[in-house]
């Protein structure tokens, strides 16, 4: 699946250089940079107040305008990786979890969960839960400081102590809630032998895709910079 993903996200890199570079093309955006001299300089040494006026909302129609391009540019060129990640990534990230060996703890801590007659301890190290727990509905989990629910252990759940927090793990695919004393911040997800810079935000499938992502459209940009196109 790792390379799947690489390729995909290769794919994609490519998609949004090209589609930036033809927006940029079609629209264009010199005219602002082209004119924004003159105009300060207007605007620096003019004394006559309807003449700065004129000028002033000159300048102030020319950064609409070109503040209007970017954005156009920026949501054209990433409208296909949305598109990827909101309808194919919750059923393939579900067929990557089913795989994990284990229940990721971050930060560590001793944590026990019950449900269905069933109990599951993180080991030694407080690290993770083996094998990952795999039940229906939910369980309550033993914290450092008291009780919390515990919902589909083979989902990425994240305990935030902010509502930005809860936002940014959102925007990675987390089930989000807001932290309580008995969990303190707190990250669940299923493990199956990931290791990148960037776990337990991502996994291994996350982070490869991500990163030729990155890597792709900034070279096809360079390459297509270079060939004037």
């Amino acid at each position: 699946m790792l390379w799947i993903a690489t390729a995909v996200g290769a794919a994609l890199g490519a998609g949004v250089a090209s589609i930036s570079r033809s927006v940029s093309r079609r629209f264009g955006g010199g005219e602002f940079w082209g004119a924004l001299p003159g105009l300060a300089r207007a605007l620096a040494s003019q004394s006559d107040g309807d003449m700065f006026l004129k000028n002033y909302g000159r300048l102030l129609r020319l950064l609409a305008a070109y503040l209007f391009r970017n954005a156009l540019q920026i949501g054209a060129s990433f409208a296909p990786v949305v598109a990827t990640v909101v309808l194919l990534g919750p059923s393939v990230m579900e067929v990557y979890n089913r795989g994990a060996t284990e229940l990721a703890v971050h930060p560590a801590q001793n944590l026990q969960i019950e449900t269905e007659g069933a109990v599951y301890t993180t080991n030694s190290a407080g690290s993770a839960i083996a094998p990952a727990p795999d039940f229906a509905g939910s369980g309550v989990a033993i914290g450092r400081a008291g009780l919390f629910e515990v919902t589909n252990p083979r989902r990425n759940s994240a305990w935030c102590t902010t509502e930005w927090g809860r936002l940014g793990m959102a925007m990675l695919g987390f089930a989000t809630f807001p932290a309580t004393d008995a969990t303190g911040y707190l990250v669940l997800r299923p493990y199956r032998g990931d290791s990148n810079p960037l776990w337990p935000y991502l996994n291994d499938l996350e982070f490869f895709f991500y990163l030729a992502l990155t890597v792709t459209s900034g070279l096809t940009a360079l390459i297509l910079k270079s060939r004037g196109r």
